[in-house]
């Protein structure tokens, strides 16, 4: 990670891997540049203005932009209380009702789950560095491989005691047989192997298109429930569907490249990075292509800290008394490239549908 985690794997990564293991798996992290940009239908583009080239200061119309989008989300959110419940698709009307349910605010009562788990979420463990970026003491304990034999290709963020949560391009049209996820392995050679569990099934989302990576989200079922005690705890999920994360300061972490076209990490590394509005990243170099379910985080400026291949799934979190999960990393033109934010998958867009499919799981009760 060079402070670094978010693209499509390259060619030759995954080939090694296709020859490993007889199919060509995900698309990675690394997202190489198409000559031309596909466009998207005009219902998932927020907002269609010109995109002016990169300067010093914001781009024209970006706070304008932003404007709009924040009274869009106010109308939504007047809506959805309005209507007692969230105005997405994945309406709970039709779910059955659970025990121990209760909303996560007044803005997500389409978000009940089974809160069955004695623990808190989002707490990390005791970690004391004095610089550097290395990741100690199992700080961040949600955060996962995905591994086949000892070939690390992806990472998750476990969120209840029985899923993981990744990206859909880690499991597109991939057999999941023999891939298991680890927890609790800050070093990748170390003796001590933490909490390995293997992956009973992956559930993509219905809508993930892997041309235009919407919809770029995905669960894994583990075969065995993990014990949420001592240092092991789950993340936790955004209050609300609105909960936006922007201009706050997000943590990505994994085991990916050091650097574009480098080697990946034995050793768990983290890096800082600023989330900006979806305006803001329209006026980078991915044009129409960020959408509302997507979200941007980097220096769009200078680049140089952003995810990398092998982080592709891994979290996005942001510090909020305890640490939400904000996005999963999607995919980005390079690594850590000026103009080329990281690119996450918005968590806070599929609270209905992590719940809708994650009724059999237990959350922490906070």
């Amino acid at each position: 990670m060079k402070s670094i985690p978010s693209a499509l794997l390259c060619l030759g990564f995954l080939t090694t891997f296709a020859v490993a293991y007889g199919s060509a798996p995900f698309a990675g992290y690394f997202y190489p540049k198409p000559a031309r940009i596909p466009q998207l239908p005009e219902n998932l583009i927020e907002n269609s203005t010109p995109v002016p080239s990169p300067s010093p200061s914001p781009p024209p119309g970006v706070q304008s932009d932003y404007i709009d989008d924040l009274i869009e989300g106010h109308k939504q959110q007047i809506l959805s209380n309005v209507l007692g419940g969230s105005t997405s698709s994945s309406s709970s009307a039709s779910s059955p009702s659970l025990t121990n349910e209760p909303a996560l605010s007044s803005d997500a009562k389409a978000f009940r789950v089974n809160r069955c788990a004695s623990c808190t979420c989002g707490v990390p463990n005791a970690n004391r560095i004095v610089g550097g970026t290395q990741v100690r003491s199992n700080k961040y304990p949600w955060i996962a491989q995905m591994i086949r034999g000892s070939f690390l290709f992806c990472g998750g963020t476990l969120i209840n005691d029985r899923y993981v949560l990744t990206a859909a391009h880690c499991v597109h049209e991939m057999d999941m047989s023999g891939v298991s996820v680890r927890l609790l392995q800050l070093d990748r050679n170390s003796q001590q192997q933490g909490i390995t569990r293997a992956v009973a099934f992956a559930h993509p989302h219905a809508g993930y298109d892997p041309v235009r990576l919407v919809n770029d989200i995905a669960l894994l079922r583990l075969d065995a429930p993990v014990p949420l005690v001592q240092s092991m705890r789950p993340v936790c999920l955004p209050s609300g569907p609105f909960q936006s994360f922007d201009f706050q300061k997000a943590i990505v972490a994994g085991w990916g490249l050091s650097f574009e076209g480098g080697s990946t990490s034995s050793v768990l590394q983290e890096t800082v990075v600023p989330i900006i509005t979806n305006a803001q990243c329209r006026a980078t170099s991915y044009k129409s292509m960020i959408v509302d379910t997507m979200l941007c985080a980097g220096y769009v400026q200078t680049g140089g800290q952003d995810a990398c291949q092998g982080d592709s799934g891994g979290p996005l979190i942001v510090p909020d008394r305890i640490f939400r999960l904000a996005g999963v990393v999607s995919f980005g033109y390079g690594c850590a490239k000026p103009n080329a934010p990281g690119v996450y998958t918005r968590v806070s867009r599929y609270l209905d549908w992590i719940a809708a499919n994650t009724r059999d799981a237990c959350y922490c009760i906070q």
